[in-house]
C-alpha cells in the first residue's frame, strides 16, 4: 500500500510553519484586518442566505475577505 504522507511526516511542525503566501495575497477580515478568516462550510438551517466566511479573531461576518498590504 502507497502511503500519501510519510511515516515521519511532522504535522504539528507542518502547521506552525510560518506561510508562505505573501501577505497581500491572504484573505484579511474587513473589520479588524486580521488573518483568521475562515470560510464557513455550511449554512445554518433555515437561513439559505447569509455571509460566507468569519472572522476567527473578531467574530465578523462577511461575504468577501479583503487583500492587501495592511499594518499588523
Amino acid at each position: 500500500m502507497n502511503e500519501i504522507v510519510p511515516e515521519d511526516f511532522d504535522l504539528k511542525h507542518a502547521r506552525q510553519a510560518p506561510s508562505t503566501t505573501p501577505h497581500k495575497e491572504r484573505p484579511r477580515c474587513p473589520e479588524c484586518r486580521q488573518l483568521a478568516v475562515r470560510k464557513k462550510t455550511g449554512k445554518p438551517s433555515g437561513s439559505p442566505d447569509g455571509p460566507s466566511h468569519y472572522c476567527n479573531r473578531c467574530g465578523a461576518q462577511f461575504d468577501e475577505p479583503v487583500y492587501g498590504d495592511f499594518d499588523e
